[in-house]
This record gives structure tokens, sequence and C-alpha cells, in this order.
């Protein structure tokens, strides 16, 4: 996350909200939060993992389950998501 300014007490917040990437086990999905006026209050990006829950192991994201909503490879934040061991 990534903050421009903090929103006051009561103030109208607007959520824009994306998928950027489906690939293998990952989706990543990005958020704009922005203040009545349109400005930007702060942005954000983040990776999913599609999760097995009765083998409690990821899988790969099925094609159909992206596809409804389509991806827009614009990304909020540009952040890799490097691998650390």
């Amino acid at each position: 996350i990534q903050y421009e300014r903090y929103p006051s007490w009561r103030d109208a917040v607007a959520v824009e909200t994306w998928i950027a990437e489906i690939a293998g086990l990952y989706a990543v999905r990005e958020f704009i939060l922005r203040d009545a006026a349109g400005q930007t209050l702060c942005t954000a990006t983040s990776r999913w993992v599609f999760l097995d829950t009765a083998r409690m192991r990821p899988i790969r994201i099925p094609g159909e389950y992206g596809a409804p909503y389509g991806s827009r490879p614009v990304r909020a934040i540009d952040d890799p998501f490097p691998r650390h061991g």
C-alpha cells in the first residue's frame, strides 16, 4: 500500500479494483482509493493464491474463473513480488 494521504473522519471513499494478471497459481489484484473529489488517497497491489481447501494446497487458477472479469494489465503499484527464500 502506498498512501498519498489519509481520508478524514466520515469522508466518502470510492474503491476501484481490477485483476491485473492471472498466471498459474497466482492472481494479481490492484486497488485505487479516491476521495469524493476524485483525488487518489492510496494505491495498493496484492497477490492472491487459489487454494484447494480440501487438500490445503495451492492449485492452478482455471481459465474460466478469470474470463468473466477479464484482466487489465495496468498496475496501481509496480511490484514484481519477488520470491524470498
